[in-house]
């Protein structure tokens, strides 16, 4: 009835995360998903953001996600106001541009009060991407290959391997 656990030792969780991220970006190009690497050299896919029926932006805050996804503006410094008004309009982005905001503040690490917009808008950032994660594997042909959270193949590289 012990559930088995992982250990990694030497290893820290924050390193840990990063992998996870940049392996999982890497998944979505090799499926042969739009994904956020190829995306984000081309300019495209990351860079295309929902539209409502009469042709209007989905975003209230668009701009702000063209900046931050082109990275004109890297999140760490953006104004806390910004970064708040932007926080409701994650629910719209997709699941390639909420891993590429991901991927680009994982080393932010902070618990100051002056960065708690940050903090909440990160936290954000992950259940929507864990929810969109979620869906996807559940969808019809969403699990033709193992799942994201199984252990890898014998013969795969360590965790930290590059």
């Amino acid at each position: 009835s012990n559930p088995r656990r992982w250990k990694l030792p030497d290893i820290s969780e924050q390193k840990v995360l990063k992998l996870g991220i940049q392996r999982l970006r890497r998944r979505l190009d090799d499926d042969g998903e739009v994904g956020v690497g190829a995306a984000a050299a081309a300019g495209s896919s990351v860079q295309g953001f929902p539209r409502r029926k009469d042709g209007t932006p989905a975003l209230m805050t668009e701009s702000f996600f063209r900046r931050l996804l082109s990275g004109e503006v890297e999140l760490k410094v953006a104004c806390q106001s910004d970064v708040s008004a932007a926080q409701s309009d994650l629910r719209h982005l997709s699941c390639e541009q909420l891993l590429a905001i991901r991927a680009q503040t994982v080393d932010f690490l902070t618990i100051s009060d002056s960065h708690s917009a940050h903090c909440n808008f990160l936290s954000s950032v992950d259940g929507h991407l864990l929810e969109k994660l979620a869906c996807r594997c559940l969808a019809p042909g969403g699990g033709d290959s193992p799942p994201l959270g199984a252990p890898p193949p014998l013969g795969a590289p360590p965790l930290g391997a590059a």
